[in-house]
């Protein structure tokens, strides 16, 4: 439970006022010696933290946006693109940017939110969907913090967000290796994420009369490791597909080096791949991967431009904008 200010001043036996004063180091002249050391044991025994959001109210602007995202997607190339553009363009509006790398699998995760979300000074929030579970998203939302959410935030009708037809690209990826002849398709997905593109997955394969099979859907991470990892669980289990729809780059250059290393099988005559995001490592791995290309700049670019509107109390008539995506063909998919 957070710590009032009203808390802080009735253990130190002081006026709300004089905890201001001291929290806020404007106690000089105005807070004698021995009513300060009272007000900063009563912060540290309460373990007090000043909100950000109400000193923002007095403070007028901080000039600094936000931006979270999940530790386990620090590695991401997509990720790391994201925040360079978005560093850029909320210099162009005259802000800084303030990240954070959230450890979401971590016991010490409701610790960090509570010192870190609540204590830093900013303005404006652009957060990641499944980067913060729905008890802290509700937290931050009732503190009237303006934030823009990149995927979809199914839980209120009054967030604001910026995303992908993530079904459409499921089907489009999946259809794509279809086309090809291959029957056997597997799908890669990453643990906690949207399961949209693994719906159009489906669809994809309903659609062209194929069956969905169990043991070719396989839960993975973000990283190449993992891809490997996940993908040699559904060779063990059910033999190697002929086609890889990978949540991701990672994931599918994962995939990609286990099918390599068994000599026997070739990229894309036997197995075609595919995956999401269109970074460097799509581009440059050993055989070029096709992609749905997901624009990480773009998608950084337009969600400041929504937020900025919302910091400047512009009323959008959409709440949710879907980003445009499309098939890139390369390599690892191509008719031979």
């Amino acid at each position: 439970m957070v710590v009032t200010i009203k808390e802080v001043a009735k253990e130190a036996d002081v006026s709300t006022a004089v905890v201001s004063l001291v929290i806020n180091e404007k106690h000089k002249g105005r807070v004698g010696k021995e009513k300060r050391k009272k007000v900063l044991a009563a912060v540290k025994k309460l373990n007090f933290f000043p909100s950000s959001f109400g000193r923002g109210l007095k403070l007028k602007k901080s000039r600094n946006i936000g931006y979270v995202y999940g530790l386990d997607n620090a590695s991401d190339p997509y990720f790391q693109e994201m925040i360079l553009a978005m560093e850029n363009e909320v210099r162009k509006h005259g802000y800084s940017l303030l990240f954070f790398a959230i450890p979401n699998h971590n016991k010490e995760y409701q610790k960090f939110f509570d010192i870190t979300m609540k204590t830093v000074q900013m303005d404006g929030l652009i957060i990641p969907s499944p980067s913060v579970n729905n008890k802290n998203i509700e937290e931050l939302m009732a503190s009237k913090l303006p934030m823009v959410f990149l995927g979809t935030y199914s839980y209120s009708k009054d967030a604001t967000c910026i995303d992908v037809d993530n079904e459409k690209a499921g089907f489009i990826a999946t259809e794509h290796i279809i086309g090809l002849g291959k029957k056997n398709i597997c799908y890669l997905n990453i643990f906690g994420m949207g399961t949209e593109r693994l719906t159009g997955y489906k669809r994809a394969l309903e659609t062209n009369g194929l069956k969905v099979r169990a043991g070719l859907i396989k839960d993975g991470f973000d990283s190449v490791q993992s891809g490997y990892d996940t993908f040699k669980k559904v060779v063990d289990g059910f033999g190697m597909p002929d086609g890889i729809v990978a949540h991701n780059d990672l994931m599918a250059m994962g995939a990609m080096k286990f099918v390599m290393e068994q000599k026997k099988f070739r990229i894309p005559e036997d197995v075609a791949i595919v995956g999401f995001n269109n970074t460097y490592i799509s581009q440059y791995s050993a055989i070029p991967i096709t992609v749905v290309d997901i624009p990480s700049s773009k998608f950084a670019i337009k969600a400041v431009e929504m937020l900025i509107d919302l910091l400047n109390g512009k009323k959008s008539g959409e709440k949710k904008m879907l980003m445009p995506d499309r098939l890139i063909v390369r390599e690892s998919s191509v008719k031979k």
